[in-house]
């Protein structure tokens, strides 16, 4: 009887606490996944490298999405066209007036502008696509169509009246003449204009007639790699939004270093690798040089090692070992010591990826790829130090059933040859959970899980954070100029991207200097000159640098160059998702519903506290894991924060894209 009576009670008191205590707040990382419904997209880095004796275009791609997207990426050894003119000129009888405008609707929604234009305008532009909404294909375009593919411009005809021509006055002809291979004809009809407007704006994006490499992908950083014929190239890396939509994004002209770099495309981790390095005849000859290795992947610098060198005589070669000891797509690039590329090559890595997908107790749920593939087969997975163990995996599937003690762990993966690692905190258990419950809830909740303790012998619950890599840098473009000339660039580069004095990239500086040098038509500014520059400026107090961007000292404001790059991805992640941007330490998110606060200590994260959740923001994964190291240290501030955490007034993210697009509203 006494016993019924208590557990009685102890449900009464359990209904009480369910009324009054928070359910415990989901995993941060998957929280932001649930909330990250807005597409981001874009080119990182790219460049032409090496690939078993042949060239390739290596993309670097970064993607902010709420799943998998289709990608695609392709290469042209002409501009690619982002001028679109919509051609004024007589229609076919029964062609609809209004498809200029449903036209120009369709093309706003993959973030392409386009104007009407005359005949003679239309005629006179370069690098242009011209849409000839007309039913039948406008005769003076016929007529000058070698003068427009001499321009680098293409023609779209939606076409009602098959092989018709039409002239200024409407009159209609037959087509006597072979279609030329700068036009292009998309059929139109009553019944499928909508299908036909579709079409023509896919057409605006995707060129007809190259090679093209086309793959889903989840979320994250991404590298593609499309095959070239040529030394030099234009490329275009596009995004399926759905409904019709896409987004895209523009390399600029890529050139082909002067070298080559010849060896396996294709390594395990762990497996040598034989390279050789060559320079052509002529090329540095008498210069005495040191060249270096660099391995990088889409998150920084990997190893860099030094090779032969000396002094360079006619046809200069070299021969050396790379072992990559974790799997990845890497850029190896042999550069001497001022920093100049003479050859680039791409090297692919197998690479293990595992990341949760669910837990609940000790039941963990991962998704296992190898370079992107579900996993199939067995698995060797360990906890810690301990023995590792095999585990079936089927289409990407793995189960794992574990009851780790509090504290911090790793759950490491091999699969042929590949390793990964998956790392996360497990909550306290026992007593441990009725101190922490103590300090979340109070005194009522921790009687209740004493009783639980006691009575029930509860089941341990764990919780888990996780963190991701930062994004990587890009390359840079430089150019040999005065100091004044450089922070004048610097300050048109910063203006292009509001004005809000956060640093920039020797390749935006350098597009600075065309304008700055009244350039603005001519070629891009040769690499590795300005980055050097940029360096001895940094050297002489002018500028300051941060992971490869620059701002003078003089605009810095009382921010670090590490703060103010942070800044620069919070601007560039807040801007894609439509969001008002302030340089201040706390910046506040959309009337009051988030606050995005700058790492600056213990200070940052408790001054201040309001109605509105603070997302501290760290400047990579180890500052984060290092301060989370230094907050289960007992203290009365570490316990504030981690009563804060608790009730999600604050929580932790690293300033990448993947990190912030997942919180931001």
């Amino acid at each position: 009887m006494r016993r019924l009576v208590g557990a009685i009670a102890l449900l009464f008191i359990a209904f009480l606490l369910v009324l009054f205590i928070p359910l415990p707040a989901i995993p941060s990382q998957l929280a932001q996944e649930s909330a990250s419904a807005k597409l981001g997209f874009g080119i990182k880095s790219a460049e032409i490298a090496d690939s078993d004796g042949s060239g390739v275009a290596l993309l670097r791609l970064y993607l902010v999405s709420d799943g998998a997207r289709n990608l695609s990426a392709f290469c042209s050894s002409r501009p690619l066209q982002n001028n679109i003119l919509l051609l004024s000129f007589p229609s076919a009888p029964g062609v609809d007036e209004s498809l200029p405008v449903k036209i120009s609707a369709a093309l706003m929604k993959s973030g392409l502008s386009s104007r009407a234009a005359s005949i003679a305008d239309a005629l006179s532009s370069e690098n242009t696509l011209i849409i000839a909404s007309t039913g039948a294909i406008p005769i003076p375009l016929l007529q000058n169509a070698s003068a427009l593919e001499h321009q680098n411009t293409r023609v779209i005809v939606l076409e009602a009246l098959s092989g018709k021509t039409i002239d200024e006055n409407g009159n209609l002809a037959q087509l006597n003449t072979s279609l030329p291979k700068n036009f292009v004809l998309v059929h139109l009809s009553p019944s499928n204009e909508e299908s036909a407007v579709a079409e023509v704006a896919r057409r605006a994006i995707f060129l007809p007639g190259l090679e093209s490499v086309r793959a889903s992908y989840l979320p994250g950083n991404i590298t593609l790699v499309v095959p070239l014929n040529e030394s030099s190239a234009y490329c275009r890396a596009v995004c399926e939004a759905g409904g019709g939509r896409y987004r895209f994004s523009d390399s600029g002209l890529l050139s082909a270093s002067p070298g080559t770099l010849m060896g396996p495309a294709r390594l395990a981790a762990g497996q040598d690798g034989i390279y050789e390095f060559s320079l052509p005849n002529g090329e540095e000859v008498g210069r005495n040089l040191k060249f270096f290795a660099l391995a990088i992947l889409p998150e920084g610098e990997s190893f860099r090692r030094e090779i032969a060198g000396g002094e360079i005589k006619q046809g200069w070669a070299s021969r050396f070992q790379l072992n990559f000891s974790r799997g990845g797509k890497y850029a190896v690039r042999v550069i001497d010591q001022f920093g100049r590329v003479h050859a680039s090559a791409f090297v692919s890595v197998p690479a293990l990826s595992v990341t949760p997908v669910s837990f609940e107790g000790s039941r963990y749920e991962f998704l296992a790829l190898l370079d992107g593939v579900p996993v199939e087969g067995a698995i060797s997975a360990r906890l810690d130090n301990g023995s590792p163990k095999n585990y079936s995996v089927h289409e990407g599937k793995l189960v794992i059933w574990s009851a780790p003690s509090s504290g911090n762990h790793t759950f490491g993966f091999e699969f042929s040859g590949s390793r990964a690692d998956y790392q996360f905190i497990s909550s306290p258990s026992g007593m441990g959970a009725l101190i922490d419950t103590y300090l979340r809830f109070g005194v009522p909740a921790a009687i209740f899980v004493l009783a639980v303790f006691l009575l029930l012998r509860a089941g341990r619950r764990a919780k888990y954070s996780i963190t991701f890599p930062e994004v990587a840098l890009f390359d840079p473009d430089v150019v040999n100029v005065s100091a004044e000339e450089v922070v004048s660039a610097y300050t048109r580069a910063d203006r292009k991207f509001g004005g809000f004095s956060l640093p920039c990239y020797p390749s935006e500086i350098a597009d600075g200097l065309l304008q700055e040098k009244n350039r603005r038509n001519a070629m891009p500014i040769n690499a590795h000159s300005v980055l050097r520059i940029l360096r001895k400026l940094s050297a002489q107090g002018v500028f300051a640098e941060h992971e490869g961007a620059f701002i003078p000292t003089s605009k810095m404001g009382g921010f670090s160059a590490q703060e103010l790059h942070m800044l620069r991805i919070m601007h560039e992640c807040m801007l894609e998702q439509g969001l008002r941007f302030s340089r201040k330490p706390i910046i506040t998110v959309k009337k009051g519903e988030l606050e995005l606060a700058l790492f600056r200590g213990k200070k940052s994260l408790l001054s201040g506290i309001g109605k509105a959740c603070r997302a501290v923001v760290f400047e990579s994964k180890e500052a984060l894991e290092k301060f989370q190291e230094e907050l289960a240290v007992p203290g009365f501030e570490n316990n504030r924060i981690r009563l804060a955490l608790g009730n999600d007034l604050l929580v932790f993210v690293v300033a990448s894209r993947g990190s912030l697009g997942g919180i931001l509203p």
